[in-house]
């Protein structure tokens, strides 16, 4: 049932149900068969809306997200997985760092190259006697011996700039990527970000202005201009809101490739003054 005729067996449905209720008797089957048609119809509805709530949560609010620019084809392993394995698997692939994951293909954390000379650098310079009952990486044999946990993971609808950021500030080259369920579905590196931003001005130029249409549509008006030199965006105009104003400055900063925001935006009155 497409959306015409979801629309007509809704209609029909209440037709008929408001047609035999005045003679239940004689118009009670087809009462009955309608409602049940009108039913199916506003189920189809609900998963249709379910369906729309699903691709707005994992589309990034602008620009290009991190399912666009990573690589599907990721390679992981169990926390079983011997250490002399993964090794193997980083040299023989190319990769600095592997996702852990269990069954179910959550990531419980990732082994890198930092791991594994952590533990060769441990195992050649450990002096000290060790404590009964207490393993440092040194001793491990396994994954789960070395792993860094809990990982550092995006999801894979969020914005390429979301990525950047969690890259820079935990000091990571590649991050796991996971679907909206959390499930390992690709991984994103430093290189598949920088080839992201690689973009001309005149690029960043045609999405701000994308984002200034959209919100500056009816019925909220407001005109804002946008100039773009080498990554830095300058805004100028006025908005009718407040929450306008800071709303644009945050879809800008989100654009693949903006390095700066000169924000020189007015708002006609503080819709946030009072909250």
């Amino acid at each position: 049932m497409n959306d015409v005729e979801n629309a007509r067996a809704a209609k029909e449905a209440r037709d008929a149900i408001a047609a035999g209720s005045g003679s239940y008797r004689s118009s009670g089957d087809l009462a009955e068969a309608a409602m049940r048609r009108y039913f199916a119809a506003e189920s189809y509805r609900a998963r249709k809306r379910e369906e729309r709530s699903e691709e707005d949560e994992e589309r990034p609010m602008t620009g290009m997200a991190v399912r666009d620019v990573m690589t599907r084809d990721v390679h992981s392993v169990r926390k079983s997985t011997l250490i002399a394995d993964i090794a193997g698997i980083l040299a023989g692939r190319g990769i600095s760092a592997v996702p852990v994951v269990n069954d179910d293909r959550y990531v419980i954390g990732v082994v890198s190259e930092a791991d594994l000379l952590l533990k060769h650098v441990e195992s050649v310079t450990a002096s000290r006697p060790r404590v009964p009952g207490i393993r440092s990486k040194a001793d491990g044999r396994t994954a789960e011996d070395v792993m860094s946990a809990p990982a550092v993971i995006v999801e894979a609808g969020r914005p390429v700039v979301e990525a950047a950021r969690l890259m820079v500030g935990h000091r990571v080259k590649r991050l796991p990527v996971v679907d909206r369920h959390g499930k390992l579905t690709g991984i994103v590196s430093r290189a598949d970000l920088v080839h992201a931003f690689v973009r001309t001005d005149a690029e960043i130029r045609d999405e701000v202005l994308r984002d200034i249409s959209e919100l500056t549509r009816r019925p909220s008006r407001g005109e804002v201009r946008a100039e773009v030199e080498n990554g830095t965006v300058t805004l100028r105009g006025e908005v009718e809101r407040r929450s306008q104003a800071v709303l644009l400055a945050a879809l800008v900063r989100r654009i693949a490739g903006v390095v700066e925001i000169v924000d020189h935006v007015r708002f006609g009155w503080d819709d946030e003054a009072n909250r």
